[in-house]
């Protein structure tokens, strides 16, 4: 709905066991699934990097301190199945 120039979100639910934000990793976990992870930056922000990861294997080390991973684009070949 869109009045004065302002815009209104009505009946935003999130669903139960349903998370806003992406599940992120941190260097050294092993990996859940084999894919690209993309470096997220200690305040949040998209750095832009991306790092190969093979499930069961640790993620390597960020550039800085404070970096976590996010997968973004999984692997979609049987060895990299879930």
């Amino acid at each position: 709905m869109v009045t004065s120039g302002r815009i209104f979100i009505h009946d935003l639910t999130i669903s139960e066991g349903a998370s806003p934000m992406p599940q992120t990793f941190k260097p050294g976990e092993m990996a859940p699934r084999s894919g690209q992870y993309e470096i997220i930056g200690k305040r949040g922000g998209h750095i832009g990097d991306e790092r190969t990861a093979t499930k069961g294997k640790p993620l390597p080390p960020t550039p800085q301190p404070g970096q976590v991973y996010q997968l973004v684009d999984p692997t979609r070949n049987d060895s990299g199945k879930a």
